[in-house]
């Protein structure tokens, strides 16, 4: 992230990725690192078809803007769980 930061100096930059790689982003912003914003795409809540083990703790210490892709048929998280996460 510092060498994004660096190339655009002035600029905001945004975490994110996909599927596990976006569980990566959050969880460093959530450990303390530097981003405007985080933008995760198939994001993975929980492991297929095993809803009750949630991976979603850290979500709720990030206050920054954050934009969720989600298709709606993916079996890591529903749009009504991705939903209760977000509120």
């Amino acid at each position: 992230m510092d060498v994004a930061i660096s190339r655009s100096p002035g600029e905001p930059v945004w975490a994110g990725g996909k599927s596990f790689g976006g569980r990566m982003a959050s969880m460093a912003v959530a450990a303390g690192m530097a981003a405007a914003g985080l933008v995760l795409l198939g994001y993975p809540l929980h492991p297929p078809g095993k809803p009750e083990t949630m991976r979603d703790e850290h979500r709720y210490g990030i206050d920054l803007p954050t934009l969720f892709l989600q298709g709606t048929r993916d079996p890591f998280a529903t749009r009504d769980e991705l939903d209760q996460v977000v509120e």
